[in-house]
């Protein structure tokens, strides 16, 4: 199949469906308002300006490129992916089969902030054909609040490529420690999570006074990749006033897959302190890696983490609680480990596997394309 895209091309969830589906065989054109990345096996076009920070009017100026890039391509498909923005321009390109990718603040946060959001969402979801989510839940809001028929809804989450994502990387393990020279006695626990208010950085960082008080070998590592920048300054200013810079470590750039696995299994615990989520790929990516999870308690999480059993769950925004469960999982022996190590690789073999997702997408394509 012949597939267009129209998304955010910084995004790795973007690059990786796009590649995976090209190295499946697939001729796969990115187009994209946002800046050009190299992603192997598939074409990008890429429309980044100036003007792109503010994405409407990037895209009002470039549709008429758009449509004539869509035109030369000739896509059986068009998938667009965030309801809130590449959605909705999809939806004014009067393109057809249209899949569009639901990603969860598109829908639980974004139409909640205005009229205007609302309106859009609506628009895209009228003209799509098929609109993909990770969770029953998420479908239901689509379906009962912005009555979206359950027949335009496919229910799959996105997976993890478990060719990538596993335990293992010993070598790269022991490199990235010389690197950053953290030495074999401290424990390391990891937060893969975008520095942006959502994902309640600072409810971390507010836990770590407590948890070194009881472990004080401990270094927190945080992946800044994407970033709200007043948001990680005020974050600085408080690490700076709490006294734990020692102990907290940025990454301040961009991690491929396998970057991810290495810090993943070099990690004893990750955590995901998110204040919305559907079923984050994140975590699932931790979990394939045999890391513990301690991540907070929002609806989706509590279905795949059994607190106490293979990770642990906080209330969102409660670093006392939060605390208290990295204390708790630190203390935790080797049998529990890979005890639960085993868990949750099982679990995301089973049930998120990529193939098995990028089966379900190909399947909807072809049907879609068969009732053209």
């Amino acid at each position: 199949m012949r597939i267009c895209y129209l998304g955010n091309s910084i995004s790795i969830h973007n690059q990786r469906w796009a590649e995976y589906l090209a190295r499946e065989g697939h001729e796969i054109h990115f187009i994209t308002l946002h800046p050009f990345v190299n992603i192997p096996c598939v074409k990008v076009y890429s429309l980044y300006s100036s003007l792109s920070r503010y994405l409407d009017i990037a895209f009002i100026i470039n549709m008429r490129k758009i449509k004539k890039l869509i035109k030369s391509i000739k896509p059986h498909i068009l998938h667009a992916h965030y309801l809130s923005d590449y959605g909705f321009y999809s939806s004014c390109l009067n393109f057809h089969p249209l899949v569009v990718s639901c990603w969860g603040s598109d829908v639980l946060i974004d139409p909640n902030k205005s009229l205007r959001y609302r309106l859009m969402l609506r628009h895209t979801c009228r003209v799509a054909d098929k609109i993909t989510v990770e969770t029953k839940s998420v479908a239901r809001i689509l379906n009962k609040k912005f009555n979206v028929p359950l027949s335009k809804l496919e229910v799959f989450s996105w997976g993890i490529n478990t060719n990538i994502f596993f335990k293992d990387y010993k070598k790269e393990v022991k490199e990235l420690c010389e690197k950053f020279n953290i030495k074999k006695e401290y424990k390391v626990i990891f937060s893969p999570r975008s520095i942006k208010p959502i994902y309640g950085i600072e409810v971390i960082i507010d836990a770590i006074p407590i948890v070194l008080q009881k472990y004080p070998r401990v270094i927190f590592v945080f992946l800044s990749g994407i970033y709200d920048s007043k948001y990680k300054k005020k974050l600085m200013k408080k690490i700076n006033i709490l006294n734990i810079s020692k102990n907290v470590l940025f990454l301040d750039y961009y991690l491929s897959d396998n970057e991810m696995a290495v810090w993943y299994n070099l990690s004893d615990i990750f955590i995901s302190a998110s204040y919305s989520d559907t079923i984050a790929i994140s975590i699932l990516e931790g979990m394939s890696c045999g890391t513990i999870p301690v991540i907070s308690d929002l609806e989706e999480n509590k279905k795949i983490v059994k607190d106490g059993k293979n990770g642990f769950l906080f209330p969102c925004g409660r670093s006392d609680i939060l605390a208290r469960k990295i204390i708790k999982a630190l203390s935790g022996d080797i049998a529990f480990r890979k005890h639960v190590a085993k868990l949750n690789q099982q679990l995301i073999f089973e049930k998120y596997n990529i193939e098995k997702s990028i089966s379900i997408l190909e399947r909807n394509y072809l049907e879609l394309i068969d009732k053209r």
